[in-house]
């Protein structure tokens, strides 16, 4: 519930941190000594702070409106990811590879690909779900008991 709680407030936060910043701007804007009344209206910092005002409230009253939009383009990529699903990069270095996943992080939306040791060492080879597309499901493991399962009394 909480991680459902953070993913549904991080764009009003976001919204909220850019309509402070926003507001400073206007501030700095509405203090800044003027001479003439007509520079008011034409001073540069009004034509970012007015479209990023309006930006900010369409932003904070419609996100609900983009957060399933999000959440159908990543089913579209192929989500939910599997370790052993083959996935295609879509972007950055590794464009146009086909790749194993070998870990998803579901909680931020991202997976870890099968790029070589020094990647996985230093964590450069997460990737979001946007930035892939699945191409080949993981196969699942064999029923319990089966001949390729091995048997449960260790005989082979």
């Amino acid at each position: 519930m909480k991680q459902i709680l953070k993913r549904l407030l991080k764009p009003v936060l976001v919204v909220s941190i850019g309509g402070v910043a926003v507001a400073a701007i206007g501030i700095a804007a509405r203090s800044t000594p003027l001479y003439y009344a007509g520079l008011l209206l034409a001073s540069p910092l009004y034509l970012v702070y007015v479209p990023l005002m309006i930006f900010a409230i369409l932003a904070a009253f419609t996100w609900p409106i983009w957060v399933p939009f999000y959440r159908l383009a990543i089913k579209r990529h192929g989500a939910p990811f599997h370790p052993g699903d083959m996935v295609q990069v879509l972007r950055g270095q590794h464009k146009g590879e086909a790749l194993r996943v070998y870990d998803v992080w579901n909680e931020r939306d991202k997976v870890r690909l099968d790029i070589g040791d020094k990647e996985k060492k230093d964590v450069t080879d997460v990737f979001s779900f946007m930035s892939v597309k699945k191409i080949k499901e993981s196969e699942p493991p064999p029923p319990y008991g089966s001949p390729a399962a091995g048997s449960p009394s260790g005989e082979a």
